[in-house]
């Protein structure tokens, strides 16, 4: 019964920016397979841009930019962002506030504007991702309801600074079924 609830609450919240997707496990295509897409545009009228957080890159933004080596920025971890314009980096800012359940989150910001975020509060997480997701008008709402996007409401699990959106995890939170189909006992008598 409050599994139920959950996802009607869950599906009520509809999709915005701060949206969370999941691909569903269905989902074959090479460049969202077992993606985590933090939705950072989104409006009926024009479509949706996001950004793949669970393709970590292991570099960092000083490592390859030599001129931000020494920057505040030079600590910024490097994601493979998306299939879209994937030669330039976005940088993305956001921060959760577990008290009052807020999002924030910056899109598209400059090197300025990174820094001045750090500066001025440090529980924003700043990341740079090379390249992006992309939707056309209705296309997101009909891919979802084809089955290949799971909407999340995890977007906590994008606040540890030294883990990733882990797909497994989030997809089996959202759809607890796939968890015991994929982790079934060795001997079902002791279920």
């Amino acid at each position: 019964m409050r599994l139920d609830l959950i996802k009607k609450i869950r599906k009520s919240s509809g999709l915005h920016a701060g949206s969370l997707l999941l691909a569903n496990a269905t989902l074959l295509e090479p460049s969202f397979r077992r993606s985590v897409i933090l939705l950072c545009t989104h409006t009926k009228e024009v479509g949706s841009m996001g950004i793949i957080v669970n393709r970590p890159l292991g570099q960092m933004l000083g490592d390859i930019d030599p001129k931000l080596s020494k920057s505040p920025l030079k600590d910024v971890p490097l994601f493979s962002g998306g299939p879209v314009e994937n030669g330039q980096v976005i940088f993305t800012a956001w921060k959760w506030s577990e008290g009052s359940g807020a999002f924030q989150l910056y899109f598209g910001i400059d090197t300025k504007k990174a820094q001045n975020i750090l500066k001025n509060d440090s529980e924003f997480q700043i990341r740079g991702f090379f390249g992006h997701t992309g939707w056309s008008k209705g296309q997101l709402e009909f891919e979802i309801e084809q089955g290949s996007w799971v909407i999340s409401s995890s977007l906590a699990s994008l606040m540890n600074k030294n883990a990733e959106a882990h797909w497994y995890e989030l997809f089996c939170d959202e759809r607890p079924e796939i968890r015991l189909l994929s982790d079934p006992p060795e001997d079902p008598s002791f279920n």
